[in-house]
């Protein structure tokens, strides 16, 4: 391989190859597998929606509709989520799924009428789960996801 001096004349010889190293790496992406974005969903409790936690924090969300028009436009109706500028896509996955490794309430108190929750108020998500039996409105970051094979938006963060 030929070497090549530098102009002053001083220094080390460079190789052809670490030139061409170089310039390749200056123009190939340098995180190619980069996540994607995450986007603002805007959605209300209530309607059919229904939260899932599983015993070790998992929360999988169904049964949520897509709104007509973009939440900026009209906030959505119970049980629906819309991005922030434009409604959903009827092709967008229908259900958010959130993986922690802590449970988002401390207990769980059941008798003959009632259920209730000692909540960890700490915990984001709890935030969430109380807007879904309440209908009150929640903003979540999402990003879609494939898990177990199947399409889903995961929630990155919760609040706008």
């Amino acid at each position: 391989m030929k070497k090549i001096k530098p102009a002053s004349g001083k220094g080390r010889n460079i190789s052809a190859l670490a030139i061409l190293v170089l310039a390749l790496s200056a123009i190939i992406p340098v995180s190619v597998n980069a996540k994607s974005p995450s986007y603002v969903l805007e959605c209300r409790g209530g309607g059919k929606m229904v939260a899932i936690v599983n015993h070790v924090g998992n929360i999988k969300i169904t049964g949520l509709r897509h709104a007509r028009v973009a939440a900026s436009v009209k906030s959505p109706g119970p049980g629906e989520c819309a991005w922030l500028d434009r409604p959903m896509n009827k092709n967008e996955p229908f259900n958010l799924h959130y993986t922690s490794r802590k449970l988002p309430f401390k207990y769980v108190y059941i008798s003959s009428n009632t259920v209730s929750l000692k909540w960890v108020n700490y915990i984001p998500i709890a935030t969430v789960l109380k807007a879904i039996y309440s209908n009150k409105l929640f903003f979540v970051h999402v990003r879609r996801k494939r898990i177990n094979k199947r399409w889903t938006l995961g929630i990155e963060r919760v609040g706008p």
